[in-house]
């Protein structure tokens, strides 16, 4: 009977593995054809696909590279490989802490990267506990920051999180998923026990972040230089295995592992994810407070628009960070679009596409890029009243793109703000197909190609005349 049940479970993980090799075989075809259409017909399904792919079968070496492909730090490495390995042999499955406090309401794509890596995790067959720092957003976690956090009534905190469980679900297997939250056990936690783990903890250890020592002086409180223990007790309740985080958190998953040890536990292995940037290439990292982000519960046209924005020296990270695309079906597209035979919009069209297909579906997906491309059509702007129009050619006088952002504007423009907009790809030809056209320099604008019937410069769009 043993023998059987262990045979069974080899062919069904031989079939997954079957399943498994095939979308990736189906994508690699398309990406070797060039052709945007058979890319088109394949790759948006098979991302959509993956994002719940059994991925339990495949071996732990494998995992662990599904994991690292997408993770900054993992601390130890060898530490998570034995564990991956172990669990595999046993079928007992890890224990993965994720944490996230509620100063907000919004959850946005620069939060759901660790989010995403935990589905990974899911899909592997291990337990995620989702922790919500009910009790920690009073304090208000102090990474990075250069002062403190407004302070949150227990009325402000619950009414941020509402809706979390909600804004996650299209990521994460809600019903297998563990909702915890941390005023559950630290409500409660005795002052007496607290010092007792502080005796163990050098002072060191704390005062010695960059982040603190800039601080002190100047409104760094004793609650915020507390927040990592704090936030470590969370581990020691849970007995995680695995914690993961953005790099922004790294500090304070070392506290954790030092406070486990305190309790005689196995500290957790820390996996720590990239800091996504913001949507507006300046290089900030994505925020509310720089109007940069792309919410989790924004509309799906609004999610299709602010992605299509981004430069195209972020696709790579979107692509790694939010979609299930591999390294190298990622430097397939790469070396299509640099060698011009595939659009680079078309590229931004299919993460869009996916990103929205995840969050509201496949059929808000189609409509949303249906939208999209009606607004960048020739019909769409020739409806648009008063949109500014500048005609070009022999004899004219507009010959640059601060000519044509200065008559505009009806102001003088300045070189630095041209610079600024250009190395952002600010700057772009629209064709009447709508079809974009990044412009690498700020001087001459040369012949422009009469097919050539918009540009963008920024946030304006200008009809050209030829």
């Amino acid at each position: 009977m043993v023998n059987e049940k262990v045979k069974s479970r080899m062919d069904n993980e031989l079939n997954n593995l079957d399943e498994y090799m095939e979308s990736r075989r189906i994508v690699a075809q398309s990406l070797e054809s060039g052709d945007i259409d058979a890319i088109w017909s394949v790759l948006p399904f098979h991302l959509s696909q993956r994002r719940n792919e059994d991925i339990s079968h495949i071996p732990a070496e494998v995992q662990y590279e599904k994991i690292a492909s997408r993770s900054l730090e993992i601390l130890p490495t060898e530490e998570l490989k034995n564990k991956l390995a172990s669990s595999k042999q046993t079928g007992i499955p890890l224990e993965i802490k994720y944490g996230i406090d509620p100063t907000g309401s919004e959850i946005h794509l620069g939060h759901a990267v660790p989010i995403i890596l935990l589905n990974r995790m899911q899909r592997m067959g291990h337990n995620v506990t989702f922790v919500v720092g009910d009790f920690t957003a009073r304090i208000g976690d102090p990474s990075g920051r250069v002062a403190s956090r407004p302070v949150l009534t227990k009325e402000q905190i619950y009414k941020n999180m509402e809706t979390y469980v909600d804004q996650i679900t299209p990521i994460l297997d809600v019903n297998s998923l563990t909702v915890k939250y941390n005023g559950e056990w630290l409500d409660n936690y005795s002052l007496g026990e607290l010092v007792g783990v502080l005796a163990h903890i050098p002072a060191s250890q704390a005062l010695q972040r960059d982040d603190f020592r800039q601080r002190i002086g100047s409104g760094l409180t004793m609650a915020e230089t507390l927040y990592p223990v704090v936030m470590a007790l969370d581990s020691v309740h849970l007995n995680s295995d695995i914690e993961l985080g953005g790099k922004d958190q790294l500090l304070n998953m070392q506290m954790c592992r030092t406070v486990m040890g305190v309790y005689g536990q196995n500290p957790e292995v820390i996996i720590s994810t990239d800091i996504m940037q913001g949507i507006d290439g300046s290089g900030k990292k994505m925020g509310k407070s720089l109007n940069n982000y792309v919410a989790l519960q924004h509309t799906a046209e609004e999610i299709f628009g602010k992605v299509m924005s981004i430069p195209d020296s972020l696709m790579g990270q979107y692509y790694s960070m939010l979609t299930e695309l591999e390294d190298n079906e990622w430097s397939a597209l790469l070396e299509l679009m640099k060698s011009q035979r595939v659009n680079p919009m078309e590229v931004k069209k299919i993460l869009a596409y996916d990103l929205v297909n995840l969050l509201h579906g496949e059929q808000a997906a189609k409509e949303a890029k249906a939208a999209f491309e009606l607004k960048f059509s020739k019909k769409d702007y020739d409806d648009i009243d008063g949109l500014p129009e500048i005609t070009i050619g022999s004899g004219d006088t507009v010959e640059s793109i601060k000519d044509i952002l200065s008559e505009v504007r009806n102001k003088t423009v300045g070189n630095s703000e041209l610079r600024r907009l250009v190395s952002q790809n600010g700057v772009r030809l629209i064709s009447s197909s709508g079809e974009q056209f990044i412009v690498g320099e700020v001087d001459q604008l040369r012949d422009i190609p009469s097919d050539k019937s918009f540009i963008k410069i920024g946030k304006i769009v200008i009809r050209l005349v030829h």
